[in-house]
Protein backbone atom coordinates (compact mmCIF):
# COMPACT_ATOMS: atom_id res chain seq x y z
CA UNK A 1 0.00 0.00 0.00
CA UNK A 2 0.86 3.44 -0.39
CA UNK A 3 2.44 5.45 2.05
CA UNK A 4 0.26 8.20 2.36
CA UNK A 5 -3.00 5.62 1.82
CA UNK A 6 -1.59 3.06 4.39
CA UNK A 7 -1.58 6.32 7.60
CA UNK A 8 -4.63 7.70 5.94
CA UNK A 9 -6.59 4.63 7.05
CA UNK A 10 -5.01 3.46 9.51
CA UNK A 11 -5.70 6.89 11.33
CA UNK A 12 -9.14 7.02 10.41
CA UNK A 13 -9.58 3.42 11.85
CA UNK A 14 -8.27 4.33 15.18
CA UNK A 15 -9.80 8.00 15.26
CA UNK A 16 -12.93 6.24 15.03
CA UNK A 17 -12.67 3.36 17.35
CA UNK A 18 -11.33 6.46 20.09
CA UNK A 19 -13.24 7.64 23.13
CA UNK A 20 -13.73 10.93 21.45
CA UNK A 21 -14.69 9.70 17.79
CA UNK A 22 -15.93 13.26 16.78
CA UNK A 23 -12.96 15.37 17.59
CA UNK A 24 -10.52 12.81 16.48
CA UNK A 25 -11.64 12.57 13.21
CA UNK A 26 -12.43 16.05 13.24
CA UNK A 27 -9.05 17.72 14.00
CA UNK A 28 -7.38 14.41 11.83
CA UNK A 29 -8.95 15.93 9.05
CA UNK A 30 -7.81 19.58 9.68
CA UNK A 31 -4.68 18.95 10.23
CA UNK A 32 -4.18 17.06 7.05
CA UNK A 33 -5.90 20.15 5.63
CA UNK A 34 -4.20 22.76 6.82
CA UNK A 35 -1.08 20.64 6.19
CA UNK A 36 -1.60 20.79 2.25
CA UNK A 37 -1.96 24.21 2.47
CA UNK A 38 0.85 25.06 4.28
CA UNK A 39 3.11 23.04 2.09
CA UNK A 40 1.86 23.87 -1.09
CA UNK A 41 2.78 27.99 0.53
CA UNK A 42 6.16 26.73 1.65
CA UNK A 43 7.36 24.46 -1.05
CA UNK A 44 7.59 21.19 0.89
CA UNK A 45 6.63 17.71 -0.48
CA UNK A 46 2.83 17.26 0.22
CA UNK A 47 3.07 13.92 0.47
CA UNK A 48 5.58 13.96 3.14
CA UNK A 49 3.37 16.51 4.87
CA UNK A 50 0.52 14.70 5.19
CA UNK A 51 2.31 11.68 6.15
CA UNK A 52 3.02 13.40 9.39
CA UNK A 53 -0.69 15.09 9.70
CA UNK A 54 -2.06 11.34 9.66
CA UNK A 55 -0.02 10.10 11.82
CA UNK A 56 0.82 13.27 14.13
CA UNK A 57 -1.56 11.61 16.70
CA UNK A 58 -1.64 8.02 16.57
CA UNK A 59 0.19 8.30 19.62
CA UNK A 60 -3.04 8.87 21.09
CA UNK A 61 -5.86 7.12 19.45
CA UNK A 62 -3.57 3.80 18.51
CA UNK A 63 -1.34 3.64 21.66
CA UNK A 64 -3.53 5.35 24.22
CA UNK A 65 -1.27 8.03 25.64
CA UNK A 66 -2.42 11.09 26.53
CA UNK A 67 -0.56 14.54 26.85
CA UNK A 68 3.37 14.91 25.80
CA UNK A 69 3.91 11.59 25.38
CA UNK A 70 2.13 10.60 22.61
CA UNK A 71 4.22 12.63 20.37
CA UNK A 72 6.75 9.52 20.51
CA UNK A 73 4.86 7.04 20.90
CA UNK A 74 3.03 8.29 17.59
CA UNK A 75 6.40 8.62 16.29
CA UNK A 76 7.83 5.20 17.27
CA UNK A 77 4.32 3.36 15.73
CA UNK A 78 4.51 5.37 12.71
CA UNK A 79 8.16 4.79 11.68
CA UNK A 80 7.74 0.85 12.23
CA UNK A 81 4.37 0.75 10.39
CA UNK A 82 6.19 2.56 7.32
CA UNK A 83 9.52 0.70 7.50
CA UNK A 84 7.43 -2.78 7.46
CA UNK A 85 4.51 -2.32 5.23
CA UNK A 86 6.10 0.08 2.75
CA UNK A 87 8.99 0.86 0.27
CA UNK A 88 9.68 4.98 1.77
CA UNK A 89 13.06 5.29 2.03
CA UNK A 90 14.78 5.35 5.78
CA UNK A 91 15.55 9.30 4.94
CA UNK A 92 12.02 10.12 4.31
CA UNK A 93 10.87 7.84 7.50
CA UNK A 94 13.31 9.80 9.77
CA UNK A 95 11.80 12.89 8.73
CA UNK A 96 8.27 12.30 9.07
CA UNK A 97 9.25 9.95 12.75
CA UNK A 98 11.03 13.57 13.66
CA UNK A 99 8.36 15.68 13.17
CA UNK A 100 5.64 13.71 14.79
CA UNK A 101 8.08 13.44 17.82
CA UNK A 102 8.43 16.84 18.31
CA UNK A 103 5.19 18.32 16.89
CA UNK A 104 3.90 19.35 20.66
CA UNK A 105 6.89 21.32 21.37
CA UNK A 106 5.19 24.43 20.20
CA UNK A 107 7.63 27.21 21.55
CA UNK A 108 10.52 25.56 19.58
CA UNK A 109 11.82 26.22 16.24
CA UNK A 110 12.86 23.20 14.10
CA UNK A 111 13.28 22.27 10.64
CA UNK A 112 10.97 23.07 7.50
CA UNK A 113 8.91 19.56 8.52
CA UNK A 114 8.81 19.85 12.24
CA UNK A 115 7.34 23.47 11.88
CA UNK A 116 4.96 22.53 9.18
CA UNK A 117 2.76 20.06 11.91
CA UNK A 118 3.18 22.43 14.77
CA UNK A 119 2.11 25.25 12.78
CA UNK A 120 -0.80 22.98 11.15
CA UNK A 121 -2.02 21.36 14.10
CA UNK A 122 -2.38 24.97 15.92
CA UNK A 123 -3.96 26.34 13.13
CA UNK A 124 -6.52 23.39 13.65
CA UNK A 125 -6.66 23.57 17.50
CA UNK A 126 -7.78 27.74 16.80
CA UNK A 127 -10.51 26.39 14.38
CA UNK A 128 -11.54 24.14 17.12
CA UNK A 129 -11.97 26.93 19.92
CA UNK A 130 -8.93 24.83 21.72
CA UNK A 131 -6.51 27.58 22.08
CA UNK A 132 -6.67 29.61 25.33
CA UNK A 133 -5.04 33.37 25.96
CA UNK A 134 -2.15 31.00 27.51
CA UNK A 135 -1.14 28.89 24.62
CA UNK A 136 0.73 32.00 23.41
CA UNK A 137 2.97 29.54 21.48
CA UNK A 138 0.40 28.27 19.77
CA UNK A 139 -1.62 31.62 18.95
CA UNK A 140 1.81 33.42 17.80
CA UNK A 141 1.81 29.63 14.79
CA UNK A 142 -1.35 30.59 14.29
CA UNK A 143 -1.10 34.35 13.83
CA UNK A 144 2.68 34.04 11.99
CA UNK A 145 0.87 31.32 9.69
CA UNK A 146 -2.03 33.12 8.65
CA UNK A 147 0.21 35.71 7.03
CA UNK A 148 0.73 35.41 3.13
CA UNK A 149 3.34 38.46 2.42
CA UNK A 150 4.39 41.18 4.80
CA UNK A 151 3.87 44.61 3.38
CA UNK A 152 3.64 48.18 4.29
CA UNK A 153 1.62 50.82 2.37
CA UNK A 154 2.55 54.32 2.30
CA UNK A 155 -0.01 57.07 2.39
CA UNK A 156 -0.18 59.82 0.11
CA UNK A 157 2.27 63.02 0.95
CA UNK A 158 -0.55 65.56 1.73
CA UNK A 159 -1.67 63.02 4.62
CA UNK A 160 1.96 63.58 6.08
CA UNK A 161 2.17 67.02 5.47
CA UNK A 162 -0.65 67.69 7.37
CA UNK A 163 0.06 65.62 10.17
CA UNK A 164 3.56 67.11 10.74
CA UNK A 165 1.99 70.66 10.28
CA UNK A 166 -0.63 69.84 13.18
CA UNK A 167 2.09 68.18 15.31
CA UNK A 168 4.32 71.11 14.52
CA UNK A 169 1.82 73.85 15.60
CA UNK A 170 0.81 71.40 18.63
CA UNK A 171 4.13 72.15 20.27
CA UNK A 172 3.05 75.54 20.19
CA UNK A 173 -0.37 74.99 22.00
CA UNK A 174 -1.32 74.89 25.72
CA UNK A 175 1.30 76.90 26.28
CA UNK A 176 -0.85 79.20 29.30
CA UNK A 177 -3.06 76.43 30.05
CA UNK A 178 -3.43 74.91 33.50
CA UNK A 179 -2.44 71.53 32.27
CA UNK A 180 0.96 72.95 31.15
CA UNK A 181 3.86 70.71 32.33
CA UNK A 182 1.94 67.89 33.82
CA UNK A 183 2.87 64.45 33.19
CA UNK A 184 0.03 64.13 30.52
CA UNK A 185 1.39 67.24 28.85
CA UNK A 186 4.76 66.54 29.05
CA UNK A 187 3.83 62.54 27.25
CA UNK A 188 2.10 64.51 24.82
CA UNK A 189 4.84 66.76 23.52
CA UNK A 190 7.31 64.07 23.53
CA UNK A 191 5.16 62.27 21.11
CA UNK A 192 4.93 64.73 19.07
CA UNK A 193 8.33 65.51 18.51
CA UNK A 194 9.17 61.97 17.85
CA UNK A 195 6.73 61.69 15.44
CA UNK A 196 8.10 64.99 14.42
CA UNK A 197 11.27 64.05 13.73
CA UNK A 198 10.46 60.22 11.86
CA UNK A 199 8.79 62.38 9.70
CA UNK A 200 11.71 65.10 8.60
CA UNK A 201 13.78 62.35 8.13
CA UNK A 202 11.39 60.85 5.20
CA UNK A 203 10.91 64.10 3.80
CA UNK A 204 14.68 64.47 3.60
CA UNK A 205 14.82 60.84 1.72
CA UNK A 206 11.79 62.32 -0.63
CA UNK A 207 13.93 65.53 -1.33
CA UNK A 208 17.56 66.38 -0.23
CA UNK A 209 16.62 70.33 0.13
CA UNK A 210 14.83 69.85 3.03
CA UNK A 211 18.01 68.83 4.91
CA UNK A 212 18.67 72.32 5.87
CA UNK A 213 15.86 73.59 7.10
CA UNK A 214 14.94 70.53 8.75
CA UNK A 215 18.28 70.28 10.35
CA UNK A 216 17.44 73.34 12.08
CA UNK A 217 14.14 72.12 12.99
CA UNK A 218 15.50 69.23 14.52
CA UNK A 219 17.94 71.43 16.69
CA UNK A 220 15.09 73.26 17.49
CA UNK A 221 12.90 69.92 18.86
CA UNK A 222 15.66 68.41 20.30
CA UNK A 223 16.25 71.13 22.36
CA UNK A 224 12.60 71.21 23.37
CA UNK A 225 12.35 67.05 23.94
CA UNK A 226 15.33 67.52 26.11
CA UNK A 227 13.86 69.61 28.43
CA UNK A 228 11.14 67.09 29.26
CA UNK A 229 13.50 64.23 29.60
CA UNK A 230 13.56 64.54 33.35
CA UNK A 231 10.13 65.30 34.29
CA UNK A 232 8.90 61.97 32.04
CA UNK A 233 11.80 59.92 34.06
CA UNK A 234 10.74 61.26 37.60
CA UNK A 235 7.16 60.92 36.84
CA UNK A 236 7.38 57.69 35.35
CA UNK A 237 9.57 56.21 38.28
CA UNK A 238 7.61 57.70 40.77
CA UNK A 239 4.10 55.74 39.44
CA UNK A 240 6.02 52.53 39.08
CA UNK A 241 7.14 53.16 42.94
CA UNK A 242 3.16 54.43 44.02
CA UNK A 243 2.33 50.55 41.77
CA UNK A 244 3.86 47.67 43.86
CA UNK A 245 1.84 48.95 47.07
CA UNK A 246 5.14 49.19 48.94
CA UNK A 247 6.22 51.70 52.17
CA UNK A 248 8.57 53.50 50.27
CA UNK A 249 6.81 57.24 51.78
CA UNK A 250 10.43 58.53 51.14
CA UNK A 251 11.49 57.25 48.23
CA UNK A 252 8.55 58.75 46.89
CA UNK A 253 8.39 62.35 48.13
CA UNK A 254 12.02 62.25 47.22
CA UNK A 255 11.20 61.29 43.52
CA UNK A 256 8.17 64.12 43.82
CA UNK A 257 11.01 66.60 44.66
CA UNK A 258 12.83 65.54 41.39
CA UNK A 259 10.03 65.89 39.68
CA UNK A 260 8.50 69.36 41.04
CA UNK A 261 12.26 71.11 40.22
CA UNK A 262 12.59 69.25 36.75
CA UNK A 263 9.55 70.65 35.79
CA UNK A 264 10.33 74.13 36.49
CA UNK A 265 13.28 73.72 34.29
CA UNK A 266 11.17 73.23 31.44
CA UNK A 267 10.42 76.69 31.32
CA UNK A 268 13.61 78.05 31.95
CA UNK A 269 14.93 75.67 29.26
CA UNK A 270 12.09 76.75 26.69
CA UNK A 271 12.82 80.49 27.81
CA UNK A 272 16.36 80.74 27.44
CA UNK A 273 16.38 79.05 23.98
CA UNK A 274 13.61 81.10 22.41
CA UNK A 275 11.61 77.72 21.56
CA UNK A 276 8.39 78.89 20.54
CA UNK A 277 9.10 82.15 19.10
CA UNK A 278 11.22 79.96 16.75
CA UNK A 279 9.27 77.44 16.23
CA UNK A 280 6.36 79.93 15.21
CA UNK A 281 8.56 81.57 12.78
CA UNK A 282 9.61 77.94 11.38
CA UNK A 283 5.85 76.99 10.43
CA UNK A 284 5.51 80.60 8.94
CA UNK A 285 8.39 79.92 6.53
CA UNK A 286 7.70 75.78 5.76
CA UNK A 287 5.74 76.68 2.87
CA UNK A 288 8.26 78.32 1.15
CA UNK A 289 11.39 76.52 2.89
CA UNK A 290 9.52 72.74 2.60
CA UNK A 291 10.05 70.84 -0.48
CA UNK A 292 7.28 67.85 -1.41
CA UNK A 293 7.26 65.89 -4.91
CA UNK A 294 3.71 64.83 -6.08
CA UNK A 295 2.24 61.47 -5.18
CA UNK A 296 2.80 60.66 -9.13
CA UNK A 297 6.36 61.33 -8.56
CA UNK A 298 6.58 60.09 -5.32
CA UNK A 299 5.20 56.25 -6.84
CA UNK A 300 8.65 56.04 -9.02
CA UNK A 301 10.55 56.01 -5.69
CA UNK A 302 8.39 52.53 -5.28
CA UNK A 303 8.01 53.77 -1.09
CA UNK A 304 5.64 50.78 -0.50
CA UNK A 305 8.80 48.33 -1.05
CA UNK A 306 11.03 50.47 0.51
CA UNK A 307 9.02 50.61 3.71
CA UNK A 308 8.49 46.76 3.62
CA UNK A 309 12.12 46.22 2.70
CA UNK A 310 12.73 48.52 5.99
CA UNK A 311 10.15 46.52 7.90
CA UNK A 312 11.55 43.13 6.92
CA UNK A 313 14.90 44.31 8.28
CA UNK A 314 13.72 44.99 11.62
CA UNK A 315 12.22 41.68 12.25
CA UNK A 316 15.86 40.43 11.16
CA UNK A 317 17.16 42.45 13.86
CA UNK A 318 14.74 41.56 16.52
CA UNK A 319 14.52 37.86 15.47
CA UNK A 320 18.67 37.71 16.20
CA UNK A 321 18.18 39.74 19.27
CA UNK A 322 20.65 38.18 21.75
CA UNK A 323 17.91 38.79 24.79
CA UNK A 324 20.79 39.21 26.74
CA UNK A 325 20.30 42.77 27.86
CA UNK A 326 17.51 45.32 28.34
CA UNK A 327 20.19 47.41 26.09
CA UNK A 328 19.61 45.00 23.17
CA UNK A 329 15.73 44.98 23.64
CA UNK A 330 15.97 49.32 23.61
CA UNK A 331 18.18 49.23 20.57
CA UNK A 332 15.56 47.23 18.52
CA UNK A 333 12.45 49.31 20.05
CA UNK A 334 14.00 52.84 18.91
CA UNK A 335 14.28 50.91 15.21
CA UNK A 336 10.70 49.90 15.70
CA UNK A 337 9.59 53.04 17.05
CA UNK A 338 9.08 54.60 13.63
CA UNK A 339 6.37 51.71 12.15
CA UNK A 340 4.32 52.19 15.55
CA UNK A 341 4.43 55.55 15.32
CA UNK A 342 3.39 56.30 11.66
CA UNK A 343 0.65 53.33 12.21
CA UNK A 344 -0.45 55.45 14.84
CA UNK A 345 -0.53 58.73 12.54
CA UNK A 346 -2.36 56.69 9.87
CA UNK A 347 0.50 57.51 7.60
CA UNK A 348 1.22 53.32 6.73
CA UNK A 349 -0.75 50.58 7.22
CA UNK A 350 0.40 46.50 7.81
CA UNK A 351 -0.86 43.85 5.00
CA UNK A 352 -1.66 41.91 9.01
CA UNK A 353 -2.88 43.80 12.08
CA UNK A 354 -0.59 41.30 14.21
CA UNK A 355 2.58 42.92 12.35
CA UNK A 356 1.71 46.47 13.68
CA UNK A 357 0.67 44.40 17.25
CA UNK A 358 3.97 42.59 17.29
CA UNK A 359 5.67 46.26 17.28
CA UNK A 360 3.57 47.75 20.12
CA UNK A 361 3.63 45.20 22.16
CA UNK A 362 7.30 44.74 21.88
CA UNK A 363 7.65 48.79 21.97
CA UNK A 364 5.67 48.75 25.70
CA UNK A 365 7.44 45.84 27.15
CA UNK A 366 11.13 47.16 26.22
CA UNK A 367 10.28 50.25 27.16
CA UNK A 368 8.98 49.37 30.64
CA UNK A 369 12.15 47.87 31.12
CA UNK A 370 14.07 50.64 30.22
CA UNK A 371 12.50 52.66 32.70
CA UNK A 372 13.39 49.94 35.24
CA UNK A 373 17.09 50.24 33.99
CA UNK A 374 16.29 53.86 35.02
CA UNK A 375 14.71 53.08 38.45
CA UNK A 376 17.91 51.22 39.05
CA UNK A 377 20.60 54.04 38.10
CA UNK A 378 18.34 56.13 40.17
CA UNK A 379 18.66 53.96 42.98
CA UNK A 380 22.31 53.49 42.78
CA UNK A 381 22.94 56.90 44.95
CA UNK A 382 20.59 56.10 47.75
CA UNK A 383 22.63 52.01 48.15
CA UNK A 384 24.79 53.17 51.25
CA UNK A 385 21.13 55.41 52.94
CA UNK A 386 19.06 54.42 54.91
CA UNK A 387 16.34 54.28 53.18
CA UNK A 388 14.96 50.77 53.12
CA UNK A 389 14.78 49.51 49.78
CA UNK A 390 15.56 45.66 49.73
CA UNK A 391 12.03 44.82 48.85
CA UNK A 392 11.50 47.46 46.22
CA UNK A 393 14.66 45.36 44.46
CA UNK A 394 12.97 42.08 44.84
CA UNK A 395 9.60 44.08 43.50
CA UNK A 396 11.58 45.15 40.44
CA UNK A 397 13.23 42.09 39.80
CA UNK A 398 9.63 40.30 39.85
CA UNK A 399 8.58 42.87 37.11
CA UNK A 400 12.05 42.83 34.73
CA UNK A 401 11.20 38.69 34.15
CA UNK A 402 7.96 39.36 33.46
CA UNK A 403 8.11 42.05 30.74
CA UNK A 404 11.59 39.73 29.54
CA UNK A 405 8.88 37.12 28.99
CA UNK A 406 6.92 39.73 27.27
CA UNK A 407 10.11 40.69 25.00
CA UNK A 408 10.80 36.79 24.24
CA UNK A 409 7.42 36.15 22.78
CA UNK A 410 7.27 38.70 20.34
CA UNK A 411 11.28 37.42 19.64
CA UNK A 412 9.92 34.09 18.73
CA UNK A 413 6.98 35.43 16.41
CA UNK A 414 9.62 37.51 15.10
CA UNK A 415 11.66 34.34 14.36
CA UNK A 416 8.18 32.61 13.02
CA UNK A 417 7.92 35.49 10.52
CA UNK A 418 11.55 35.34 9.43
CA UNK A 419 11.12 31.38 8.93
CA UNK A 420 8.00 32.06 6.86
Amino acid sequence: MKPVKLLKTVSKKYAKESADSAFELSHRKHVADYSKKLAKSRHLDSKLALLIAYGHDLGRTKEGFIGKGHALAGSNFCSNLLKNETHLSNKKIKKVAKAISLHSKKKIIDDSYCELIKDADSLAHYKEGLISEDDWAELYRVYASKIDSIDIKVSPIDNWHEVWKNNLESLLEDSDSQDIYSPSWVHKKRIAIRQLKIINKYFIKLDKRNKEFLKSLNSLLNTYFHSLENPRKYFVLNEFVKSLNLDLEELQLMLEGDLAESTQEIEIILKDNDVYSKLDHLIEISSEKLFLPSDKIIKKYKLDAIWTKDYKNLIDIIANSENESNYDFHDARIIGKKFKYLYDLNLIDFSSKHLYKSIADFHKASGDLHDIDDLYNYLNNYLDSELNIDELFLSMNHEEEALYEKCSKVIFFYKLLKRN
